[in-house]
């Protein structure tokens, strides 16, 4: 692809990733939200793993605990 092409022209469909604001990573990277933010992921990853096994349920329950830790 040529350097000035547009990179989303090239993947229909694909979004720009979201860019976090400079001034605002430097909370983010505090260890207590790190904390969240891995316990969210973890949960998340049981929620993935609960759909594989078509268990609706138990994703869903794992996905509110995920934003209960986010909140």
């Amino acid at each position: 692809m040529p350097s000035g092409d547009d990179p989303a022209a090239a993947y229909p469909g694909a979004t720009a990733p979201h860019v976090v604001p400079s001034d605002t990573r430097s909370s983010i990277g505090s260890r207590a939200m790190e904390g969240k933010l891995a316990d969210a992921m973890e949960h998340c990853r049981f929620a993935i793993r609960a759909l594989e096994f078509r268990d609706a349920d138990s994703a869903a329950q794992k996905l509110r605990e995920a934003l209960q830790k986010l909140t």
